[in-house]
C-alpha cells in the first residue's frame, strides 16, 4: 500500500486516479458512460442527468420551485435566477454582449449564440416544416419553434411577443420578459 495511483482517467477535465485498473474501469463506467441515472421526479418532466452531472439535476429541480439563489451583482438590479446559466445570459443585458443578426434589414438580436444560430435558419433555404394540426397553416424551419407552436393547440399557456415583426412565443411570463430584453437592449 504505497499510496500510488498510476491509473489516470483520460476523460477531459477529470483528475481521478486509481490504484488498480479495475477501480478506474468502475469509475469510468459510473461517471463517464453517459448513462442517465438521475431523473427528475416531477410528473411529466423528462429531465435526467448522468452521475457526473448530478449537480445539474439539483439545479434543474429549482425550475419547478420558486427558489432563485443566483443574484445579479449589478448595482440596482434585482434579477435573481434559478440557474447559473440563466444568470450568465441575464448579465449580457448589462454588458452589451449581444449577438445581432447579420442579415440585411433584420433587427433581431440574440442573448446567446445558440439563439442566433436558431434565428439565422429563418433566413436560409431550409425546407419549412408544417404544423400537423388539421386546418393549421403554420410553417417554420425550426423544429423547436414548431414544438412551441404545437402547444398553442394543446391549450398550454403561451405568451407571444408583441414587438412588430416578432413571432416569438414563450411558455412563461418570465421567458417572455427575458426575450423582450433582446428588443430593448
Amino acid at each position: 500500500h504505497s499510496g500510488e495511483r498510476p491509473y489516470a482517467c483520460d476523460a477531459p477535465g477529470c483528475e481521478f486516479r486509481a490504484a488498480r485498473a479495475g477501480c478506474l474501469k468502475k469509475h469510468t463506467g459510473i461517471m463517464h458512460s453517459g448513462e442517465r441515472v438521475f431523473a427528475c421526479d416531477v410528473p411529466g418532466c423528462e429531465y435526467s442527468a448522468t452521475r457526473s452531472r448530478f449537480d445539474n439535476l439539483k439545479e434543474h429541480t429549482r425550475t419547478h420551485r420558486d427558489e432563485r439563489p443566483h443574484a445579479c451583482d449589478k448595482a440596482g438590479c434585482d434579477y435573481r435566477s434559478k440557474t447559473t446559466s440563466n444568470l450568465t445570459v441575464h448579465k449580457r443585458t448589462h454588458s452589451g454582449v449581444l449577438f445581432p443578426c447579420d442579415e440585411p434589414d433584420c433587427a433581431y438580436v440574440a442573448v446567446t449564440t445558440r439563439e442566433l444560430k436558431t434565428h439565422t435558419r429563418t433566413h436560409g433555404d431550409e425546407q419549412p416544416r408544417m404544423c400537423d394540426e388539421a386546418g393549421c397553416e403554420y410553417l417554420t424551419t425550426n423544429s423547436s419553434d414548431r414544438r412551441t407552436h404545437k402547444r398553442t393547440h394543446s391549450g398550454a399557456p403561451v405568451f407571444p411577443c408583441d414587438e412588430d415583426g416578432c413571432a416569438y412565443l414563450a411558455f412563461t411570463a418570465t421567458g417572455l420578459k427575458v426575450h423582450k430584453r433582446t428588443h430593448n437592449g
